[in-house]
């Protein structure tokens, strides 16, 4: 479920240093694991481009855009923020 909150966006887009040009629309999208490997964290394991993290003990993805992860280990839970 991509990021609605405003406060929260603008928290997490500060958190990875990114700004959204003038005129365009992202979706974001934020998963976290308490528990992930090497290979979990991985751009193979997860088939999409992402940034990352690690916020209060947790591994934390960004995915920008129409994306999912592959999860196949069921490690990463998607963050709302709320």
């Amino acid at each position: 479920m991509a990021l609605t909150d405003e406060n929260i966006i603008a928290d997490v887009l500060g958190r990875y240093g990114l700004e959204v040009p003038e005129g365009e629309t992202w979706t974001l999208t934020v998963y976290r694991a308490i528990d992930a490997t090497d290979e979990q964290l991985s751009a193979d394991y997860l088939q999409v481009e992402f940034y990352g993290t690690k916020i209060d003990g947790q591994h934390e993805l960004l995915v920008v855009g129409e994306q999912t992860i592959s999860d196949t280990d069921g490690v990463w839970e998607e963050w709302t923020g709320v």
